[in-house]
């Protein structure tokens, strides 16, 4: 039997793999071994001294080497292991048209190996919607073992003059699926050709963004209906700093719908107004990318990209 305990959450794992390979580019999706290791997800009362379970997650997802557990689960959680989901994304992207000469990919590990976060870049498929401003095509993939983090998986893009995260409204190309029995990761990964596609198409959407005038009041409006939004009891409140925050940046010479898109993804990339309280910065950069993605679908952001058009 073996007594239920938990770790520091620590990231303890990164820039693994940051540089381009010299041989074979798909080589940079290995997970280090380290965090190659089996998990089982077992009933609680098999392994633990006390009848301990956490309302019907009688279950458990155990490493079985170290037999160190990583949560309680319920009865249809699917274990779903970072080389698994890496192999998968390996065969997928081997099979693509993507140019993958000076591929790169950063691993991030946390709590044990529990949680992952990955993000490949492909410096050779761009899209360059005025010159000199060019963005570059990627993939973010997520797991973990611990059922903090569901899996997911969604093309990105990195506009290389400020290296912001360009989130996208469509979410035909993004993945977010919780741990069970349904998870089909083959089937998942197969979703990446619509995300090449969408990239390439967005080009001329980056453009007529470009040439869409909007005012700082507009933008304000849009902030606070939007990114600055939130709610305490169901009534809708103001996140003053982060409008604060926004605002700051888009006046220091914003004055178009491209603008706005960016002081957006400015935001939820480098986190800009965000102290650091200890919390891990994938998490917080893809709940902030979500609200993005949000935005762009919000009937505020269509009626200023149409109406100003």
């Amino acid at each position: 039997m073996y007594e239920y305990h938990t770790r520091p959450m620590t990231q303890e794992y990164e820039a693994m793999n940051s540089n381009p390979y010299e041989g074979n580019p798909l080589d940079c999706l290995t997970v280090p071994d380290r965090y190659d290791f089996p998990v089982v997800k077992v009933k609680a009362s098999e392994v633990l001294k006390d009848d301990i379970t956490v309302g019907d997650n009688n279950y458990v997802s155990m490493r079985e080497d170290t037999k160190h557990i990583f949560a309680f689960v319920k009865q249809n959680h699917k274990v779903v292991l970072p080389v698994d989901v890496m192999a998968g994304m390996r065969t997928v992207i081997e099979e693509s048209d993507l140019n993958l000469e000076g591929m790169t990919n950063r691993f991030n590990f946390r709590s044990e190996g529990a949680e992952m976060h990955c993000r490949i870049i492909f410096p050779n498929e761009i899209i360059e919607p005025r010159v000199g401003d060019i963005i570059r095509f990627g993939i973010e993939i997520g797991t973990s073992l611990n059922a903090i983090i569901a899996f997911f998986h969604r093309a990105h893009a990195d506009r290389l003059i400020c290296l912001n995260g360009m989130t996208s409204a469509n979410n035909t190309y993004h993945t977010y699926h919780k741990h069970t029995n349904n998870l089909n990761l083959e089937k998942e990964a197969q979703k990446l050709s619509n995300g090449v596609e969408a990239f390439f198409e967005s080009t001329g959407t980056y453009q007529r963004w470009m040439k869409t005038r909007v005012s700082t009041i507009e933008v304000n409006e849009l902030f606070k209906t939007t990114l600055a939004r939130k709610y305490i009891g169901g009534v809708p409140k103001v996140k003053k700093k982060d409008l604060k925050t926004l605002m700051i940046e888009w006046n220091k010479g914003g004055n178009t719908l491209w603008d706005t898109y960016n002081v957006s993804t400015a935001w939820a990339t480098h986190l800009t107004g965000l102290k650091n309280r200890g919390g891990w910065k994938p998490a917080t950069q893809r709940t902030r990318n979500g609200a993005v993605s949000s935005m762009l679908r919000s009937d505020i952001w269509k009626e200023l990209e149409f109406d100003n058009a």
